[in-house]
């Protein structure tokens, strides 16, 4: 299991760092744990966005969701282009004004390490 830090700056991002958001991976499964700004651009220098199996958000905080935006609109283009498929939902945390506990957007269910309650 390896942790990459993407970006660590609490509230605002600074020329050279974002803000929250670190990259888990273990064998295969790579989960993005929160979306803050520069994280995509970071993202990139590791990985193909349309790889990543799963995010988590900690908390609906700006500093942490920044880029959730950014990231959905380049899975939009990257599967028209390349016509890949992958699903992605931030906006169920939307919808449910989950803002307080993690939620989690699972884009790949075969062989994840990481299960889903529903409350």
């Amino acid at each position: 299991m390896e942790l990459t830090i993407l970006g660590y700056m609490g509230g605002y991002p600074t020329k050279d760092v974002g803000t929250t958001s670190y990259l888990l991976t273990s064998g295969e499964y790579r989960l993005l744990i929160d979306a803050g700004s520069n994280a995509l651009l970071t993202l990139e220098h590791h990985l193909d966005p349309l790889d990543l199996d799963a995010v988590i958000l900690t908390h609906y905080h700006a500093d942490h969701i920044a880029d959730l935006g950014v990231l959905q609109y380049t899975f939009q283009l990257k599967e028209a282009a390349e016509g890949k498929k992958k699903r992605f939902c931030p906006s169920m945390a939307m919808r449910n004004r989950i803002s307080s506990s993690c939620w989690i957007c699972r884009m790949s269910a075969k062989g994840s390490p990481i299960k889903a309650k529903r409350r």
